[in-house]
């Protein structure tokens, strides 16, 4: 009645269409009633989609502008990724830039999936092609998301490594505690978490080692990060486990 066109939920409507024509046959008694109480909660259903597909046309312009907007700054912030990237490979050892070695061509191709995508919204909404445009906006959104986490990762890289640089220790030390906690854990409930011990004994032994990773002329303190937090992450789960172990009784 609106005008709008809505392909998205034709066939939620002939769904609904067809249990009234199956509940009208039904006549009457339990069965008949059980039919309508069916048909009933699949067009509340269909209500809700409909109510649901009003509101994202509604927003789609401020998505779109909203997008255009966050296109503009990610462009923006990506200004100084040459200057970011150039410091990184001067400053570390060349496996401290893994993975970011073409941020820079991909959050520009990822920028420029996304502008197409948004005008192609722009036009399905003046269609009234409303599931169209909200693919388009998705797709721009996820090529924005992809752009925004390489930008950021760029600048984190180099912020870690300028923190790990400026005092090793202090990473290896945090390390250690969460290791620690993970060994008292398992010492304080030895019946049920001895298979545990070997496994933490095995931790402890690469974060001894670790330190050898920034014994080079050019220091790896990427590795060095990525492997305090192998350790970290494995002592957490050793937790997770014995916790679930003691919580269940097993």
């Amino acid at each position: 009645a609106a005008g709008l066109s809505t392909p998205e939920l034709e066939d939620a409507v002939a769904a609904v269409r067809a249990r009234v024509a199956s509940a009208a046959d039904a006549g009457i008694g339990q069965a008949a009633l059980a039919a309508w109480a069916d048909t009933e909660a699949a067009a509340g259903e269909l209500l809700d989609q409909a109510q649901q597909a009003e509101r994202r046309r509604t927003e789609l312009p401020n998505r779109i502008r909203s997008l255009t907007t966050r296109a503009a700054g990610i462009e923006g912030r990506a200004q100084s990724l040459p200057t970011t990237l150039s410091t990184l490979r001067r400053n570390y050892s060349l496996a401290c830039s893994a993975g970011l070695e073409r941020a820079g061509d991909d959050v520009a191709a990822a920028v420029t999936t996304a502008r197409p995508a948004l005008e192609a919204a722009v036009a399905a909404a003046v269609d009234d092609d409303w599931a169209r445009a909200l693919r388009e906006v998705d797709a721009a959104r996820a090529a924005l998301d992809t752009a925004d986490r390489l930008v950021t990762a760029v600048g984190e890289r180099l912020r870690t490594l300028d923190e790990v640089r400026a005092d090793p220790a202090a990473r290896l030390a945090k390390a250690r505690f969460t290791l620690r906690d993970a060994q008292q854990l398992v010492v304080a409930n030895r019946a049920r978490a001895a298979a545990e011990i070997p496994v933490l004994d095995a931790l402890a032994e690469r974060l001894d080692r670790a330190p050898g990773l920034l014994g080079a002329t050019h220091p790896d303190y990427w590795s060095y990060l990525q492997e305090l937090d192998a350790v970290t992450r494995a002592a957490q789960d050793t937790v997770s486990r014995v916790r679930q172990r003691l919580a269940t009784g097993r």
